[in-house]
């Protein structure tokens, strides 16, 4: 920003955002969190009576969906070579007789 005037490509605040999720977020998980502590038996009717009424599957969905708010998401990471392509490992399995006290590396 150039004296009040916007640029394109140039941010006002250099910095920027800050990574992660902002107050609102955050207030809003511990809401949910609390309100999920503190509920936990009433919860547990609530999901049996869902189970008798729709399946256990419909109540596996809404414990789910609860959940989701509650517990953050893991992001799914793909491990790649410097090239892009996958990255191989090797593992090697040396069995060894415990009962012989001398082992050795010919076998």
């Amino acid at each position: 920003m150039i004296k009040g005037r916007f640029v394109k490509g140039v941010s006002g605040n250099p910095k920027g955002k800050p990574k992660g999720p902002n107050k609102s977020t955050l207030l809003a998980r511990k809401a949910i969190t609390i309100f999920v502590d503190g509920n936990a038996e009433r919860l547990q009717g609530w999901l049996d009576d869902i189970a008798k009424k729709d399946g256990a599957k419909a109540a596996f969905n809404c414990f789910t969906d609860l959940l989701e708010y509650a517990v953050p998401k893991l992001s799914r990471t793909e491990h790649s070579g410097l090239d892009g392509n996958p990255i191989q490992s090797v593992n090697t399995i040396r069995l060894v007789d415990m009962r012989d006290p001398n082992p050795s590396d010919d076998a």
